[in-house]
């Protein structure tokens, strides 16, 4: 054989390989909301095995997702501080519009955190996250409302 058909077989083979390890991976994360106190979240070391694990996972995560609603409110309460300036360019590089800015970064990277915990299908962190984000809401969502919002529910 020559060497670029040793090469493509073992190509394939690796493609190969790589297909199963997904497909395993695939029919072990279950699709349907479940029970239980073994998960993985997010990380490979944050991984859940005794119920006082996974009850401590749930306050963290009710925790992120209460300060996630609070940051989404601090960044409209800045946006709604600099809507009088006049001059586009003063707005563009001011300290508060750079501000906003990286809240919205972290924002971002908080929603699709909590995203991803959620999507585990484990009953017990969907609800942890939908109580956190609630209660958030209620203890934040007030300031929306004295304030105009568009009310975006992704970020």
């Amino acid at each position: 054989m020559n060497t670029t058909m040793v090469d493509d077989l073992h190509n394939v083979s690796n493609m190969t390989k790589d297909h199963e390890e997904q497909m395993m991976m695939m029919m072990m994360m279950p699709m349907y909301f479940v029970l239980g106190n073994d998960v993985t979240l997010i990380f490979k070391g944050w991984h859940t095995k005794t119920n006082g694990e996974l009850v401590g996972s749930c306050i963290a995560l009710a925790f992120i997702a209460f300060m996630y609603e609070g940051l989404k409110v601090l960044r409209e309460v800045i946006k709604y501080h600099y809507s009088g300036f006049n001059n586009q360019y003063k707005i563009m590089f001011s300290s508060l519009h750079i501000l906003q800015t990286v809240l919205h970064m972290v924002v971002v990277f908080i929603g699709y955190f909590l995203m991803l915990a959620f999507m585990t299908y484990n009953t017990w962190i969907c609800v942890a996250i939908i109580v956190g984000a609630g209660v958030g809401y209620f203890a934040f969502g007030w300031k929306i409302n004295s304030i105009s919002s568009t009310g975006d529910h992704c970020n």
